[in-house]
């Protein structure tokens, strides 16, 4: 099945992949001032949260954006759907960005909360939706 799929299906799958993993990893933690403190405090997870403890409506959003992905582009390269559904795909991994850019914006705006490695993951992996859509477009396989 991989063989079937195009460059850019395969960063836009990877992409949504890392999009959903990133969704369970921490976003948003607390910066004490004091390493020994933070650290410490980390390794109870106390102090940082997913996207799901973080969000209300941006993390249903972005689940159902990265299953979305995966979901359609696997069913293309089995034959089951039409290649035309392909042609969002850009557009889709911009929202799925400008979403996470915004939330990690806001929430980074505070001096006491930090980013954490799930929230850079998310932004990566929704912006690899994107350029996988830019790919398949510019090798003409939309």
């Amino acid at each position: 099945m991989l063989d079937q799929m195009s460059k850019g299906d395969k960063a836009a799958s990877a992409g949504a992949v890392a999009l959903l993993i990133s969704l369970f990893l921490p976003w948003f933690g607390i910066n004490t001032g004091s390493a020994v403190v933070d650290n410490m405090l980390e390794a109870y997870g106390a102090l940082s949260w997913n996207a799901f403890k973080a969000f209300d409506i941006a993390n249903i959003i972005l689940v159902l954006i990265a299953v979305a992905v995966v979901g359609v582009l696997v069913l293309i390269a089995m034959g089951k759907l039409d290649d035309s559904l392909r042609q969002p795909l850009e557009s889709v991994g911009g929202v799925a960005t400008v979403i996470v850019a915004w939330n990690l914006f806001d929430a980074g705006k505070l001096d006491a909360v930090g980013i954490k490695y799930g929230g850079y993951l998310a932004f990566l992996g929704a912006l690899a939706i994107s350029v996988g859509g830019f790919l398949n477009r510019k090798d003409g396989v939309v």
